[in-house]
């Protein structure tokens, strides 16, 4: 199984994983998706979730069904990926002040003390996972920062084609990244 590819997105919460996961997936790869979260105003395109992806530190028996597919897993699960498959992980990079002030719109809240230890605790997790990814054979990461996506598509899309080296629809990919959407930018 190690020669097994599964393709994952995974970053922090609102940094644009679901962005990716639809750039992906209408480029023309597969995702392992349950459909179980619907679309809403806070990302009206879809979560392209996978609900056992929650819990794979508990249960990593699903993963077999994501070979060959797309499959949004959080960064700090990363850890959790057994030795059994490769990854091709692109981890999707924002602006953590970005990343907080969407996550407040979204969960209707302001607690600037909960932003300093949110903070701390996503920043460990996006180093543990960028650390474990080079330590282990299995494992190839590719890090696209969300704006750039939004400002520079074209660049961006060659850059994740080439890492995926999958054939995907280019011109199709290009045309899933919506700038409308990009809605919490740092001033």
């Amino acid at each position: 199984m190690q020669n097994a590819t599964i393709y994952i997105v995974s970053g922090l919460p609102r940094s644009g994983t679901s962005m990716m996961m639809k750039i992906l997936t209408d480029g023309g790869l597969e995702a392992l998706v349950d459909n179980l979260r619907k679309p809403d105003d806070d990302n009206p395109k879809g979560y392209f979730e996978y609900k056992p992806a929650m819990k794979l530190h508990k249960d990593n028996s699903w993963l077999g069904l994501a070979v060959g597919k797309a499959v949004k897993i959080m960064v700090n699960f990363t850890e959790f990926l057994p030795d059994d498959y490769h990854y091709k992980i692109i981890l999707i990079r924002r602006d953590l002040d970005e990343i907080l002030a969407s996550q407040q719109i979204m969960l209707k809240e302001e607690d600037k003390r909960v932003d300093d230890i949110v903070r701390k605790i996503f920043t460990r997790d996006v180093e543990k996972a960028k650390r474990i990814a080079k330590e282990r054979e299995n494992i190839e990461m590719l890090e696209v920062w969300y704006p750039d996506v939004v400002r520079n598509p074209g660049h961006e899309i060659e850059r994740i084609y080439s890492f995926l080296e999958l054939d995907l629809d280019k011109d199709k990919m290009l045309e899933a990244v919506d700038p409308k959407l990009y809605r919490n930018k740092k001033k």
